[in-house]
């Protein structure tokens, strides 16, 4: 007969074949999370399972519907960090999981639902890890986000599972992955049906111990964080030591680092921050929304200007914070072809968001055909681009006169050319119009760095909207923010020349202020320093290519 054993928390059962189940499952909650009594209830449970030899094999699952272990108890770290109790709890956590970890019977960990931050951490310490194919398993450590690192062993462990740089890129981006995506990742081992998880975890303990792996040392493509005190950068610093660091070490390591940041006043406003969002998503906060009497806007480049007229233009007085201006803002570089590009991907969007999209480019669309001229440097070309097919029409009006070329209407040395017409923006003209603009409708720019999220809290607006771009990652931590790098070559301006171009060659855009050639678009990559051999292979392409320019007369 099987074996029970029920502590409020979580459930012990030994089955006839002397595998035993803890199962989480917090009475009252849809969510199992960790705080001082659940890790307690464990560590009880861990003692009865070191004393049992006749056990063939651990599975920890959970109850839940939707949620396997949701992470620390983020209230109880939020009150522990000021005091320096977070110490002690977060030692406990990782002595127990270490116990996990060094149980002689093999462990299996049947994941289904949320399995987030010490939920995930908890699996570390296990052999092996299955994950349910349901859409509600979503597996990854956030603590990043929340500025925090993963200290119960995920940035011990990770490492160690699948490799520094892999590690590295899912600790730093702190992202929940579905259970596919984790199993590419090496975040799991196996998925199966939600119906048949179980058994497929009992299958699993018949492979016994995993054997221990040495860490796959990295290749250095994490960049550094800018800040070194952020959660980030004290992450990485744990990963990249990970290869030389015995496991003792690092583990204290994780613990110096989640104290340190714990105390620090951004951490604290984060975890806040994720508090309130979560009210909001559940409609449960019952904070009313103050009257706007003026706004402010975090950053001076195209989205930060253009914001602050959006709401000088529906009533309200606005003030911009900015650490840089144009020209020293990144949008002073942009190519400024109108052409809605590589903004999100297809799988990740849902019908109301491209209802969305599509609308917000339909008003840009109209907006931007009445500001042409010279004052903000907007004009019309005719484009040509190097495909088999007419551009995809976004909008019944874009692209406008959008067909098909034949060989003798153009004089290209390619086979398939269509043409279409669109607008261009000399940007660092844009910028310094839109500056005029706020200007003269009574803005206020000033320029002020932010290092935290706190010292934004304490500014006299109540509405703030981010425009920081690139910057958004450390000030926010924003781990979902994908840069698109492209080098550019800029060549003297030639008014002669009134056309655009975009193929393998690369891409040629006329303004005002110079030829913009350009060829790469690399994903990822934060370091906006130019790359001099990048821009003579761009400019050597395009020579190439017009070389071979043909008369059609």
């Amino acid at each position: 007969m099987p074996v029970v054993a029920s502590l409020p928390l979580i459930q012990r059962e030994v089955g006839n074949d002397r595998v035993c189940t803890l199962t989480f499952d917090r009475p009252e909650s849809g969510a199992n999370i960790f705080d001082a009594a659940t890790m307690r209830e464990l560590s009880e449970h861990v003692d009865a399972i070191e004393r049992d030899s006749s056990l063939r094999g651990l599975i920890i699952a959970s109850a839940k519907k939707s949620i396997f272990i949701a992470g620390a108890d983020l209230k109880t770290l939020l009150k522990q960090a000021p005091t320096g109790e977070m110490r002690g709890f977060i030692a406990e956590g990782q002595q127990v999981f270490n116990r996990i970890a060094a149980l002689t019977i093999p462990t299996v960990a049947a994941i289904h639902g949320a399995c987030a931050g010490g939920g995930y951490e908890v699996t570390l310490a296990c052999d092996w890890r299955v994950g349910s194919d349901d859409p509600a398993t979503r597996i990854g450590l956030p603590e990043t986000t929340l500025g925090l690192i993963p200290a119960w062993g995920g940035s011990t462990r990770l490492p160690r599972l699948i490799g520094e740089d892999n590690a590295a890129e899912v600790i730093l981006k702190g992202k929940l992955y579905s259970a596919s995506e984790a199993l590419k990742l090496g975040l799991i081992d196996e998925v199966a049906p939600r119906e048949h998880l179980l058994d497929a975890a009992r299958k699993k303990l018949g492979e016994g111990k995993r054997p221990e792996s040495k860490v796959q040392p990295g290749k250095g493509k994490t960049p550094a964080p800018g800040d070194p005190k952020s959660a980030r950068a004290r992450a990485l610093g744990i990963i990249t030591a990970s290869a030389t660091t015995p496991i003792d070490e690092s583990l204290k390591l994780e613990v110096d680092a989640i104290v340190d940041l714990g105390k620090t006043e951004s951490t604290q406003n984060l975890i806040r921050n994720f508090f309130l969002t979560e009210k909001y998503k559940k409609g449960t906060s019952r904070q009313k929304f103050e009257k706007v009497a003026h706004a402010a806007v975090i950053g001076a480049g195209v989205m930060g200007l253009s914001t602050a007229r959006l709401i000088q233009e529906a009533g309200f007085p606005v003030t911009i914070y900015t650490r840089a201006l144009p020209p020293e803002t990144t949008s002073n570089i942009a190519g400024g072809q109108f052409h809605p590009f590589g903004h999100f991907r297809e799988e990740a969007v849902t019908p109301e968001w491209r209802r969305q999209f599509v609308a917000a480019v339909d008003y840009g669309w109209r907006r931007f055909q009445i500001m042409v001229g010279d004052d903000y440097g907007i004009r019309w070309l005719p484009t040509y681009v190097e495909r088999n097919g007419p551009e995809y029409a976004l909008l019944p009006t874009f692209p406008p006169v959008n067909r098909m070329l034949g060989p003798d209407e153009h004089p290209f040395p390619l086979e398939s050319v269509v043409r279409y017409d669109t607008l261009y923006v000399e940007t660092g003209r844009y910028l310094r119009q839109l500056i005029r603009d706020v200007q003269i409708a009574g803005g206020r720019i000033e320029v002020r760095g932010f290092a935290t999220p706190a010292e934004i809290a304490a500014l006299p607006e109540r509405l703030v909207f981010n425009c920081t771009g690139l910057g958004a990652r450390e000030l926010f931590g924003d781990t979902e923010l994908r840069p698109a790098r492209g080098q550019l070559a800029i060549l003297l301006p030639q008014p002669e020349i009134r056309y655009a171009f975009t193929g393998e060659a690369g891409y040629m855009f006329p303004r005002a202020d110079g030829i913009l050639l350009g060829g790469t678009f690399e994903h990822d990559v934060w370091d906006t320093t130019p790359d001099p051999q990048a821009i003579r292979r761009i400019v050597a392409s395009h020579k190439r290519f017009f070389d071979g320019f043909r008369c059609t007369a």
